[in-house]
């Protein structure tokens, strides 16, 4: 490669000078300054009118440029996706296919009580989606245990086939394996019960810290649960958890809210007026989608 000497002209020569003056110039006036400054020092702490410690920092004040901003950091929202019944892991799958350009950037917490459907579908998903957090809890508003009732008939399946449509499992397909497996023992499908943890959904779902700047999915079907779940959120003047939703995916039981004496004294048009309470809440109208079945 051939190099190019520049060309300088009268004018580049003449600024020589000027620029060698600057040079030696800043420096030898901070040394004046810096030199006043510590006679200053001395002399004060002779006469004792001031600490060694406040003359100091009066020095650092004069030399150093004090700065009235606070350096500010900024964190990338969040996308968040939970799913309150799980089943396998159909719906998960669905939402990742309609954000499969930022798949990777969600984090998803599947809740699915039912010990069965863990043995044949979501300890696979587990492995080949090693970043989904996966609870193997009933939602409620308490901690404990309670019975779950697994969907009459299919209590002692040992194979996915005995399912129905043989157990596939497929957003497109609306008979789920773990079908109407339920917490409320009044549901036509409630069959023998299992022992199961019951975690307090709203309680848990404080510690993710969402706030207005999060994307923030929230998919709920679980045979009647939601009712006391939703009602709670909706009432809970300190919690804000359901107004910072940008999506709500729910499917309501009234056959359950009707048939369960638990439920069916308070809940029988909780699904209608839903949206309304929401809007009363949030002051905003709710972004609802029905999940039929």
């Amino acid at each position: 490669m051939r190099v190019t000497p520049r060309n300088f002209t009268k004018n580049s020569i003449s600024s020589i000078p000027l620029t060698l003056a600057r040079l030696v110039v800043g420096p030898l006036f901070f040394l004046v300054v810096l030199h006043y400054e510590v006679n200053r020092v001395v002399e004060s702490i002779k006469d004792g009118s001031t600490s060694t410690t406040s003359v100091a920092n009066k020095i650092v004040e004069d030399l150093i440029p004090v700065t009235t901003s606070v350096p500010t950091t900024t964190t990338k929202p969040r996308k968040v996706y939970v799913d309150l019944g799980a089943n396998c892991g159909d719906t998960y799958d669905l939402h990742m296919q309609v954000h499969k350009d930022d798949a990777d950037e969600w984090e998803a917490y599947l809740w699915e009580p039912n010990p069965q459907i863990h043995h044949f579908y979501l300890n696979d998903l587990k492995k080949s989606h090693p970043n989904v957090n996966i609870f193997p809890h009933a939602a409620s508003i308490e901690d404990g245990e309670m019975e779950l009732y697994i969907h009459k008939g299919f209590e002692d399946v040992t194979d996915k086939s005995q399912w129905i449509r043989e157990g596939k499992c497929s957003a497109s397909n609306p008979a789920k394996p773990s079908a109407g497996t339920t917490l409320f023992r009044g549901s036509g499908a409630a069959g023998k019960p299992v022992t199961v943890k019951v975690v307090n959904f709203p309680k848990w779902l404080k510690t993710l810290n969402l706030n207005e700047h999060d994307k923030f999915v929230l998919k709920i079907d679980i045979e009647g649960a939601e009712y006391e779940i939703l009602d709670q959120m909706l009432s809970d003047k300190d919690d804000n958890n359901l107004c910072l939703t940008d999506l709500m995916q729910v499917e309501f039981h009234p056959g359950i809210a009707k048939a369960d004496d638990s439920l069916k004294s308070k809940y029988t048009t909780f699904d209608t007026d839903f949206p309304s309470l929401f809007k009363q809440k949030c002051g905003r109208d709710v972004n609802l989608e029905l999940i039929a079945r």
